[in-house]
């Protein structure tokens, strides 16, 4: 059974609906080029999205969007140089950058 919206076209398969296709920017299907790019095309909420930044690469990549800080469109970006002690303080970690909790250094032993 297919479900058709003003942006998405969805199929159900027995248990689950599943995108088929989304013209929302930001979608795996409507990448922007940038943060910036889809705030400018009315993205307002911070967030998950998809982009395409290097034509040159012909996949899109899942990055944070800061769309309240300082006029919106910003990529959030991290580098973790040392590998977490466990599994859980990296997911933890993650989890706060989902979140859009501050980041704070943290110094490892």
């Amino acid at each position: 059974m297919l479900q058709f919206s003003k942006n998405q076209i969805r199929l159900y398969n027995g248990e689950d609906w599943l995108m088929m296709y989304d013209t929302k920017p930001g979608t795996i299907t409507q990448p922007g080029k940038s943060c910036k790019d889809l705030y400018t095309c009315g993205v307002r909420e911070s967030g998950q999205y998809w982009i395409y930044p290097d034509p040159n690469v012909k996949q899109a990549t899942k990055v944070y969007c800061e769309m309240d800080f300082n006029g919106g469109g910003w990529t959030r970006v991290f580098n973790m140089m040392a590998r977490p002690d466990s599994d859980s303080s990296g997911a933890e970690f993650y989890q706060s950058i989902i979140r859009n909790d501050d980041i704070r250094f943290v110094a490892a032993n």
